[in-house]
């Protein structure tokens, strides 16, 4: 019944056909009804005020505006939910602590790199894979228009720590003054880690479940933006930086 709900088309008179399909119900008789046919059933009902009402999973609002019409032309009582208008206030909240913390974090990573390198510069770019790899996240949770939800949180702090750890390895080579051959080879393992990271997380942006797209297309966008900066970005501020030409080094 669900199923073919969600997948109707609502008309002015759709109503009134569906109550010329069920009409001989009563008349239908089962020896023994299946249990998971009678879980479902009981799952769709609830009491609420001594009063029994039928809940129905609506996915879109559009086709919750039909049924409105539908019913009140009928003054049946329905009372229509809308998960994410009720939960606005909560989401947003939410969405404001998840970025604080995670720039906390980013501030913490940064203050440990600048511990460790005494370098301001060098802190900087071992941090920018990360930074981009968040800025990549939360733009993927913008333009898939269904907000910054936990799947997101979970993608970007995984972005900020994989990120973090490829600008790290590339601003060691320029801190250290490797050879060109140690840089080709470092800037090689990057790219083989975040191609395989790509294609671990990027199979589930094809799943139809939210959650598991949020995380994979999350993932997906994040580990190309980190791996793009690190390569290319990290390399090109250092060497204008730190006047280090790889060419007299082979």
């Amino acid at each position: 019944f669900i199923k073919n709900l969600e997948n109707s088309d609502f008309t002015n008179n759709s109503f009134d056909n569906w109550l010329k399909m069920i009409e001989t119900i009563d008349e239908l008789t089962i020896s023994v009804v299946p249990e998971f046919i009678k879980k479902q059933f009981d799952s769709m009902f609830v009491k609420i005020d001594n009063r029994e009402y039928l809940i129905i999973h609506i996915y879109k609002r559009a086709k919750a505006q039909l049924i409105k019409k539908i019913l009140e032309k009928h003054s049946v009582e329905f009372n229509i939910i809308d998960v994410l208008e009720d939960s606005k206030n909560g989401l947003v909240t939410y969405e404001k602590n998840a970025l604080f913390l995670l720039s906390i974090s980013l501030i913490l990573i940064f203050l440990i790199l600048l511990i460790f390198f005494k370098n301001l510069i060098f802190a900087f770019t071992s941090t920018l894979p990360g930074l981009t790899g968040l800025l990549s996240c939360i733009a993927v949770s913008y333009f898939t228009n269904n907000g910054f939800n936990l799947m997101h949180f979970v993608s970007a702090v995984l972005l900020i720590g994989i990120g973090v750890d490829y600008g790290i390895f590339v601003t060691v080579v320029y801190k250290n003054r490797y050879s060109h051959k140690e840089f080709y080879l470092t800037l090689q393992s990057v790219l083989i880690c975040a191609l395989t990271t790509l294609i671990g997380f990027g199979v589930l942006s094809l799943s139809s479940n939210y959650s598991i797209f949020s995380i994979g297309s999350s993932m997906l966008i994040g580990i190309l933006s980190a791996l793009i900066t690190s390569y290319y970005g990290v390399p090109f501020i250092l060497s204008k930086i730190t006047k280090y030409d790889f060419k007299e080094y082979k």
